[in-house]
């Protein structure tokens, strides 16, 4: 399970520097401290599904993206 995190995390974090949205922000907006943001990124706390359905729409993507290719890579 925490292979998952990490990906969904590192997924996340991709995601957001694509939007050219800072770590600072994007927790701003999630309601939660920085560095809860980076412990998310970095898989080492799992991140809420409330919190998922929220990056969905600040991120301005699909659920799925924060999902991708997680099967092919997770053991």
């Amino acid at each position: 399970m925490d292979q998952e995190f990490k990906k969904i995390g590192k997924r996340i974090k991709i995601i957001r520097i694509e939007k050219g949205i800072t770590q600072t922000n994007l927790a701003k907006e999630l309601g939660i401290s920085q560095t809860n943001m980076s412990n998310i990124e970095c898989g080492r706390v799992s991140v809420t599904v409330q919190n998922l359905f929220k990056l969905h729409e600040i991120l301005n993507c699909s659920m799925a993206e924060f999902f991708k290719d997680i099967d092919s890579q997770v053991k």
